[in-house]
C-alpha cells in the first residue's frame, strides 16, 4: 500500500510539472534604442562667430613679420573631439600654428589660442592664398 501511495504521488507530481509548465508561455522581444553622435563645432576669430568657407584676411603683409589673431573653436556636438588645424598651399617659408592645436574637447568646451602667421624675409610681393581647416575627430 506504501508503494502504491508513493508511485501514485509521484504520477500526481509528474501531471502538476506538466499542467504548470503548460501554463507558462513566454515571448522574449529585446528593445534597442540609439542617439547619434553629433559631431560639431563653432569657431569664433577675434571673439566674432566665423562661419565655415569664410576668407580670414590678413591684410597687408611685411617680410619677416609674424601676425596673429585669437581663434576659438568650440565642440557643439554630443561627443568628445580632438581639434587640429590643418593648412594646405601655403607657399614654402610661410608659416600658419594654432597654439591650440591637438586639444580633446568635451561637449560645450572650447579650445582657445592664437592663430599665427609668420611671413618669410624672403617674401616677395603678391597676393596669397591658402587653406585652412579646423577638424574635430
Amino acid at each position: 500500500m506504501k508503494r502504491k501511495i508513493l508511485v501514485l504521488l509521484l504520477c500526481s507530481a509528474a501531471i502538476l510539472t506538466t499542467v504548470s509548465g503548460a501554463a507558462y508561455y513566454e515571448l522574449y522581444y529585446p528593445g534597442q534604442a540609439r542617439i547619434p553622435e553629433n559631431t560639431e563645432l563653432s569657431t569664433f576669430l577675434d571673439g566674432l562667430p566665423w562661419s565655415n568657407g569664410t576668407l580670414i584676411q590678413w591684410g597687408d603683409v611685411e617680410p619677416g613679420w609674424a601676425y596673429s589673431k585669437n581663434l576659438t573653436v568650440v565642440n557643439t556636438g554630443t561627443t568628445q573631439l580632438h581639434v587640429w588645424l590643418y593648412v594646405s598651399g601655403l607657399e614654402p617659408g610661410w608659416s600658419l600654428t594654432w597654439a591650440a592645436n591637438g586639444t580633446d574637447l568635451d561637449p560645450t568646451e572650447a579650445a582657445i589660442g592664437n592663430l599665427i602667421l609668420e611671413v618669410p624675409s624672403n617674401g616677395t610681393a603678391g597676393t596669397y592664398n591658402w587653406i585652412q581647416r579646423v577638424r574635430g575627430s
